[in-house]
Formats: C-alpha cells, sequence, structure tokens
C-alpha cells in the first residue's frame, strides 16, 4: 500500500502542477490575482462648492482633475493607493447681495485604502477612502471680492471616499472608472479673516483612466 500511496501523491501532484500555468492565466485574465502593484494616469471632472456656518446660499462650480496612480496590491482583496491629483476646485458663494466665484487650485496627495473584489473574468469593483493632503498651488478670486490670496489655507485636511471599477483591456492593461467624494475639514479662509463663520470645501471627482499591472516578483 505504501508505493500505491507515494504514486497516487505523485500523480496528484504532477497533476496540480499541469494546471497551474492554465489557471494563473486564468487568474491573470480576469484581475483576481497574479499581479501585486500597479502605475497609471487617470483625469476628469469634479463639481465643488464652499459650505458656509452659518448658512448662506452657495453654488457648485465645475472643474477638472488629473494626476497619478501608484497602487499596492492592484488585483488583491486589500490594497493601498497613493494618487497624487492637481484639482481645480471652483466655488461660487453670496457675499452681500451679490455672488461671487473663486477658482481654487490644489495638489491633492491621497493614500487611500482599497477593497475589491472580481465580478466576471474581465471586470473588477472597489471601493476605496482615506486621509487626502490638499495643498493650495494657486488662488483666483474674480470679481470685486472683500478678500484677498493671503486670506486662503495654505493647506485643507480632506477625507476621501469613493469606488470604481475596472475592466481588463490587455494583459496587464486596465481602463478604470470611479467616483470620490471629498470632505474639507480646515475650512476655505485663514481662521478669523472673516470671525464667526466657517468655509468648508466639498468636491465630487468623476475620473478615468488607464492602470497598468506588473507582477510583484
Amino acid at each position: 500500500m505504501g508505493p500505491m500511496r507515494s504514486i497516487a501523491a505523485l500523480s496528484m501532484g504532477m497533476a496540480l502542477l499541469g494546471r497551474s500555468p492554465q489557471a494563473g492565466t486564468s487568474a491573470h485574465a480576469g484581475g483576481s490575482s497574479g499581479t501585486d502593484w500597479g502605475i497609471g494616469l487617470k483625469g476628469g471632472v469634479n463639481s465643488a462648492k464652499l459650505e458656509r456656518d452659518p448658512a448662506e446660499t452657495e453654488r457648485e462650480r465645475l472643474g477638472f482633475n488629473a494626476g497619478l496612480m501608484f497602487v499596492v496590491g492592484a488585483n488583491r482583496p486589500v490594497g493601498i493607493s497613493f494618487e497624487p491629483t492637481y484639482v481645480v476646485k471652483g466655488a461660487e458663494f453670496k457675499l452681500g447681495k451679490s455672488f461671487r466665484h473663486a477658482d481654487l487650485a490644489y495638489l491633492e496627495l491621497p493614500l487611500l485604502l482599497r477593497l475589491s473584489m472580481p465580478i466576471g473574468p474581465f471586470i473588477r469593483v472597489y471601493g476605496m477612502a482615506g486621509p487626502d493632503l490638499a495643498v493650495n498651488a494657486n488662488v483666483d478670486l474674480n470679481g470685486e471680492s472683500i478678500l484677498a490670496g493671503n486670506d486662503i489655507e495654505p493647506v485643507d485636511a480632506v477625507l476621501d471616499l469613493g469606488g470604481g471599477a475596472g475592466i481588463a483591456l490587455l494583459r496587464g492593461v486596465r481602463w478604470i472608472g470611479d467616483v470620490r467624494y471629498s470632505h474639507g475639514f480646515d475650512g476655505f479662509l485663514v481662521e478669523d479673516t472673516e470671525p464667526g463663520q466657517e468655509w468648508d470645501i466639498r468636491n465630487l471627482k468623476v475620473s478615468t483612466g488607464l492602470l497598468f499591472s506588473f507582477p510583484s516578483g
């Protein structure tokens, strides 16, 4: 019985080895495993507004975003994504009896936790959340505003929440599209610029791009 068990075990091992390349190819095609990190480009549009306390009439304005993606665990259930992005956030607000608008440019540095899963052989969906440091790069206050450039906070602490999906186009190349909501906490204005008022930035981004995945070893 001993030799028979050895032969059976050896046969099973050879069968598993014979199936491994096919299984790896299938997994790679489905984007569920086999690659551990990725780099990509993305860009899109965003809609931003300022929320004031005490509340006053605000209007949303459109802007754009463009940036890079660096992903660890690109095809794993749990991963981390660093996505430096240049974002132009428009804001329209009421001062006195008239509306004024501002164009605010930020370099955003989000570090996001990604939870993902495959849906079929070619599609992978994911959710993401994490902190984001938004560094002010430019301020354009249009109209006869009572505000000046040095009244604007240089950085804003932001929380990002969102999700998206990726579709495999070629081996190691995936088209991605996602939506991300950014909630600012430090405010638009330097403290005490307008005593008793808080101006916080809210921004919704819609982005698309390409992610290139690579083996971990």
